[in-house]
């Protein structure tokens, strides 16, 4: 074979007698002690060097240091994304004859990729405003809170919504029966064609995230929707999988055991995969070069498809995000609008159960907004920290009224989460019914199960320290009262809720817990 697979040191040898004409080597392997063996190596006669990925050796890092050590005759660099503005001079400083640049529109017209079509999907929220509910786009909301005076951060209000199911169903529901829409109709074509069932799914979804708890989280979100088993993430990090299992889960997805996988930083640049022909790009994180990489892993080949003209990679992405400002320029700059579909929204379903409206924020009334952020947070799992994110991000708003240079917003911020976090719930028989009555409760525990849990000395808050901080609560008041809620009569939950409007209270003025709530 032309190529040697073996160890080093055979591959070494192989070469210095000519019995081997590819030395196939890593960055790592020259970087490392090992590095010797390829420098001498290449003093045993013309060697050409290939560099792929060559946007990666610059003259800033140990890769590009490598390569411009080299004693070799050739040097060829290969990129997808080859602007990199620390590139190492042997790959910027060449001669314009020398540069072959292959456009997407070119490798679509030889039918070596596939077109993508692209959807921008376009999210409403309802908004109060002046006593009125108004229901707006997501980039509209942006504009209404510039106008209202507020300075939520856009990042935090784009990062938090990605956590509730409202905003991001709809386009998973749009993007799965595409999927689904996709298998069917080339699983038919397939069978004409080859005459036997498809060895594996023909096509397959990969979603983009920006953290692992965001990947978890739309994992949940698609198997409690699809199916269990329909998706799992991979992710690397402090809060990521190990190496292992990402390579087992990564695996998966290539054989075609897994239909979606949801990616934190792995598979990007590198990443092949044709049945990736459905990609959801949810990222926030912005940098051209990365989106361009990411937004093409849908349009790799798909020859389980014999037909070209049937085989097309689609691609979703939210119209907040930046990386829809690179496909359009893709569109124009390379594309030339060439099998490229004009852009496209998802639109409000109406009287549908597939749609449900985001929750309704009043930009007048600060402690309105922290409320209904709170609620979203315990009912839909939103991140940890959240609440004290929109504090930090709202210490200079004109709703606060206060001077940003002294410390007086932090007293502000404190008196209005006391004001929500003191706050009793009506009790009048005449205005509650008995499920109510049982929600007030179960709210009102909540509340008092996060403020505990958010002030105490732990490094990590999650939805499993709050849910034993209310198993905590409520098994207190069944252990004094010898009753269990879901059997309590109208009075008895009454006197559930004095309980615990009696306990916050107490918590909130003393800033002592009770023994039993001392974990």
């Amino acid at each position: 074979d032309a190529a040697i697979t073996l160890n080093d040191a055979h591959a070494v040898k192989e070469h210095q007698y000519n019995r081997a004409e590819f030395f196939m080597v890593t960055p790592q392997f020259g970087i490392n002690s090992r590095g010797h063996l390829l420098q001498s190596l290449l003093r045993t006669g013309n060697w050409f060097v290939c560099v792929d990925e060559s946007h990666h050796y610059t003259d800033v890092n140990e890769f590009g240091k490598l390569i411009e050590s080299l004693s070799a005759k050739y040097f060829l660099g290969l990129s997808a994304t080859p602007h990199n503005q620390n590139q190492l001079a042997i790959f910027t400083k060449i001669k314009e004859s020398n540069i072959y640049e292959v456009k997407p529109k070119d490798a679509i017209k030889e039918e070596a990729i596939r077109p993508i079509i692209v959807t921008s999907a376009d999210y409403f929220v309802d908004i109060l405003s002046d006593g009125n509910i108004i229901t707006l786009t997501t980039e509209q909301l942006r504009e209404e809170i510039d106008d209202n005076g507020v300075t939520l951060n856009q990042y935090e209000i784009k990062k938090g919504l990605r956590y509730l199911h409202k905003y991001v169903s709809i386009l998973f529901i749009h993007a799965i029966n595409k999927l689904d829409e996709l298998n069917d109709h080339h699983r038919l074509l397939y069978i004409s064609d080859f005459g036997k069932e498809p060895y594996r799914p023909i096509h397959q979804m990969l979603i983009f995230a920006d953290t692992v708890s965001l990947a978890e989280h739309y994992c949940k979100m698609l198997n409690d929707s699809n199916r269990k088993g329909f998706a799992d993430w991979i992710g690397t990090g402090i809060n990521g999988r190990k190496s292992e299992i990402n390579k087992e889960i990564l695996l998966k997805y290539k054989n075609g055991d897994l239909p979606c996988l949801v990616q934190v930083s792995v598979a990007g640049e590198g990443f092949d995969n044709p049945q990736s022909s459905i990609i959801i790009y949810l990222s926030l994180q912005y940098n051209g070069n990365q989106v361009e990489q990411k937004i093409m892993r849908g349009m790799r080949r798909n020859y389980m498809i014999k037909n070209y003209h049937e085989d097309k990679g689609y691609i979703y992405v939210p119209t907040d995000s930046k990386a829809l400002k690179v496909i359009k320029d893709l569109e124009s700059l390379l594309w030339e609008n060439i099998s490229f579909n004009d852009e496209s929204k998802i639109n409000k379903i109406y009287n549908s159960e597939d749609f449900i409206p985001l929750p309704t924020y009043d930009f007048n009334l600060f402690n309105q907004i922290i409320d209904v952020l709170f609620n979203q947070w315990q009912t839909e799992n939103l991140p940890e920290k959240v609440i004290q994110q929109i504090i930090d991000e709202t210490k200079r708003s004109k709703i606060l009224n206060v001077d940003s240079k002294n410390d007086e917003h932090i007293k502000e911020v404190r008196k209005i989460i006391e004001i929500i976090n003191q706050k009793d719930f009506p009790a009048k028989k005449e205005e509650l019914t008995r499920e109510e009555l049982k929600k007030q409760i179960q709210k009102l525990i909540g509340r008092i199960a996060y403020t505990v849990t958010i002030n105490t000395k732990r490094k990590h808050i999650n939805g499993t320290a709050i849910g034993d901080m209310i198993k905590a609560i409520n098994s207190k008041f069944v252990y004094d009262y010898k009753i269990n809620t879901n059997e309590m009569t109208y009075d008895e939950l009454l006197q559930k809720l004095d309980w615990c409007n009696n306990l916050s209270k107490s918590i909130n003025e003393s800033k002592i817990l009770p023994i039993w709530l001392q974990r």
